[in-house]
């Protein structure tokens, strides 16, 4: 039960943050986004002492690849939220800055979903030569996501088409594999790090819209449909920390 109490308590930072947070962000959003991420780094390790099972060289690389990916992405977070912030401060290389941070923060993800994609393969050897259906389904399926519905939903990546490109080929690769592996053996384990790797692509794909959207095809800047209304910033942020959390307690059942 101390793992879900450290799900809940990260629940609980997290709601506080999203109170906090606006489209402008401030120092004690950071923090409180930032003390969300520590709660499932966390869950994480309380997650894998509180696993009845043996853990074998397979099981033991898993974990610390899944760790320090979820690690990754404390970093990732705390990282992400500057580029809001400076936005939002009136200083000459304040754009600069933000566009700066935004690229540490997308590689800090990319390396974590390398780790979550590594790991689920030494974890599941005979799946090794179903890494290449998986990376020729994400190119298909990152270059429909930014081509066809990016164009569609007037999103503009600019400097940050190349890697966009290659985060979400990472980000749907992982989801892929994911599948491939639940479908082969229906665990536990399995079906969570699906859940995680579904919500994470949800996630990121309303990010997109907050990032790239152009602002002037929207009527309102108040109106729900705006990607910096609160709404997006809720949706964004809930399914992120949900796959999350998903991934660091999966740790307790492989």
């Amino acid at each position: 039960m101390i793992t879900y109490l450290f799900v809940g308590l990260g629940a609980l930072t997290m709601i506080a943050f999203l109170i906090f947070r606006d489209k402008k962000s401030s120092p004690l959003a950071i923090c409180l986004k930032t003390l969300t991420s520590i709660f499932f780094i966390v869950t994480a390790l309380v997650a894998v002492m509180n696993n009845d099972g043996k853990f074998d060289v397979a099981k033991k690389t898993f974990i610390i690849l899944m760790v320090v990916g979820l690690l990754f992405g404390l970093f990732g977070d705390f990282t992400l939220d500057f580029k809001v912030y400076f936005k939002s401060l009136r200083y000459p290389n304040n754009m600069k800055d933000s566009d700066f941070v935004t690229y540490i923060g997308m590689g800090a993800f990319a390396v974590g979903h390398i780790l979550y994609i590594t790991g689920v393969l030494i974890l599941n050897p005979n799946h090794l030569m179903n890494l290449l259906y998986s990376s020729l389904g994400a190119v298909a399926a990152s270059c429909l996501i930014v081509f066809g519905a990016g164009k569609m939903s007037h999103l503009h990546f600019g400097k940050f088409l190349v890697p966009s490109l290659l985060y979400c080929f990472l980000l749907t690769n992982f989801g892929i594999i994911s599948l491939i592996v639940m479908l082969d053996k229906m665990t536990l384990a399995n079906i969570l790090r699906f859940i995680g790797s579904m919500f994470f692509l949800v996630s990121d794909l309303i990010l997109s819209f907050t990032y790239f959207s152009e602002k002037d095809k929207y009527l309102s800047k108040n109106a729900l449909v705006n990607p910096e209304s609160r709404l997006y910033i809720i949706a964004n942020h809930g399914t992120y920390y949900v796959a999350q959390f998903v991934l660091a307690v999966m740790l307790m059942f492989i």
